[in-house]
């Protein structure tokens, strides 16, 4: 435990850490006269509860508490009432079924001196089931992280974050959410949000105009539900740089690309892994002209249009592993000038003629594949290769002119 004046020598420190040890009771006065410390790191310790009222009363220049991963359900309804500078609340796994029990206040008043400028909270890893028991803006005004991750969360509305017009981060990930809705959920937050993550949930429907005019939006994570169509618009996301859909069921038939990525010219990244496309059309990736990462890997993909990268010539790293492709057009990557890592490791492809004029090529990955013959062509047009990977293919016949070839001396 931690005992009464403990500290009272230390009356100039700015920050305790305790984490890690067996601390299961904090005393009256346990941090009395600590006027000048601005961060307490009480995690991965044996508190179930803290019932002074008091016991934080004189940490007025605190800013960074953390009370992760110890066994907490509630906490005395005064407990943060005279933190005035709290900026980041760390209440990650503990046993909190209820947000308000760890919040509670006589009057709304207290609620917005003790958190009016708390900035990052984190309650991930606990057993939240609702977040109708409270008002977040009117509890949490100046919020911009909100961390609700491994809840068991299964509902998301606007009424629950109305009002919260500074809020940059919201993770609602590893929740049991089924549906999204409501058109408006994130309307408050269009001009700051800037990450959510909706991924690990049971997601079957998102309403099409969710992720409109979301100015600021960069990350966007929905792999891992159970979405077998999506027709979002992402209009006014002129910021967005990176989308997980990977983990779902979406296929060609059920997925329009054009419309779908129509508005989102500056995405970065785009993971598409562990989905049911079984083709990639000639326009289906238009619109993607600043792409630098494309994941395609585990799904059901047989046919790739020569044309499909004509536009796409900003990728450096593309990942076709592990689906059904047999064949590839021998200019298919031609225009892809900048590429550097390349993965088609466990198809089907029986030959590499494809590979050309590849100049920044690194790294390519051809193992479990049906390749039977290696011709000196083969590494021709390869600048800078350092990596191939051939395991587990065919092969019978490997060119003697390949080990005349420059590349040799490359690779690594």
């Amino acid at each position: 435990k931690v005992t009464s004046n403990m500290f009272k020598s230390f009356v100039n420190i700015n920050e305790i850490r305790l984490s890690r040890n067996k601390i299961a009771e904090l005393c009256e006065n346990a941090f009395y006269g600590l006027v000048e410390l601005k961060s307490l790191d009480l995690s991965f310790n044996q508190l179930r509860t803290i019932q002074l009222d008091t016991l934080f009363n004189n940490l007025e220049c605190l800013e960074m508490l953390s009370l992760e991963a110890n066994r907490l359900d509630h906490v005395s309804e005064m407990l943060f009432g005279k933190l005035k500078k709290l900026t980041t609340l760390n209440l990650k796994c503990n046993l909190i079924d209820k947000l308000s029990k760890m919040i509670r206040f006589k009057a709304k008043s207290d609620a917005l001196v003790a958190f009016g400028r708390l900035k990052h909270l984190n309650v991930a890893n606990n057993f939240i089931c609702s977040l109708d028991d409270i008002e977040l803006a009117k509890t949490f005004p100046s919020l911009i992280q909100l961390d609700l991750k491994a809840n068991r969360i299964g509902a998301l509305s606007r009424k629950h974050l109305i009002g919260m017009s500074n809020l940059t981060v919201l993770d609602v990930s590893h929740n049991r959410i089924e549906a999204c809705d409501d058109a408006l959920l994130l309307k408050d937050c269009a001009k700051s949000i800037q990450y959510v993550h909706l991924n690990h949930n049971k997601l079957k429907s998102i309403d099409k105009n969710l992720f409109n005019n979301l100015s600021q939006l960069i990350f966007l994570n929905l792999a891992n539900n159970q979405l077998d169509h999506l027709d979002c618009l992402f209009m006014g996301c002129k910021n967005l740089q990176e989308i997980n859909l990977s983990s779902n069921k979406l296929s060609s038939k059920t997925t329009d690309f054009a419309l779908l990525f129509g508005q989102v010219k500056n995405l970065i990244s785009l993971d598409l892994s562990s989905n049911h496309f079984e083709r990639l059309d000639k326009h289906a990736i238009d619109s993607l002209t600043s792409i630098e990462k494309l994941y395609v890997r585990q799904n059901k993909l047989s046919f790739i249009h020569p044309a499909l990268f004509a536009r796409t010539t900003m990728l450096t790293y593309l990942d076709f592993s592990n689906n059904l492709i047999q064949s590839l057009d021998e200019n298919v990557f031609s225009s892809l000038s900048n590429l550097e890592v390349l993965d088609l490791r466990s198809n089907l492809l029986s030959n590499v003629k494809f590979i050309r004029n590849l100049k920044s090529l690194s790294t390519l990955y051809l193992q479990e594949n049906k390749i039977d013959t290696l011709e000196a062509t083969f590494m021709n047009t390869l600048d800078n290769i350092e990596r191939v990977h051939l395991s587990k293919n065919r092969l019978t016949f490997i060119s003697k002119l390949m080990f005349q070839t420059n590349f040799i001396s490359q690779l690594k």
